[in-house]
């Protein structure tokens, strides 16, 4: 498994244990906690969901139309080569200059 497939796998796991971290941190403060009341919850869960539309939308224009899981994995496997390509063309810049 190289590196892309393990943020692949990094990326799904995370948005998976973030969902699941939303639901459960919510249902305890709206069932479990008196002092939370729906004046003040209200207000939390709609600020929260939309943080998330926003960043779902910034997800979505980054990967453009197409986004497939072959798409997804060949952007990062871009950009965990990036710094590699970076390096090795200075590398070859250097040789050329001398």
């Amino acid at each position: 498994m190289n590196h892309a497939d393990k943020l692949l796998n990094a990326y799904r796991f995370g948005a998976i244990g973030l969902s699941a971290l939303h639901i459960s941190a919510f249902t305890y403060m709206i069932f479990f906690v008196d002092w939370l009341g729906w004046d003040i919850i209200e207000p939390l869960t709609f600020s929260i969901t939309t943080f998330y539309t926003l960043l779902a939308m910034r997800f979505y224009r980054k990967f453009n139309k197409d986004r497939s899981q072959d798409t997804i994995k060949q952007r990062l496997r871009e950009w965990v080569l990036r710094p590699h390509n970076i390096v090795e063309l200075r590398i070859l810049q250097s040789k050329l200059a001398q």
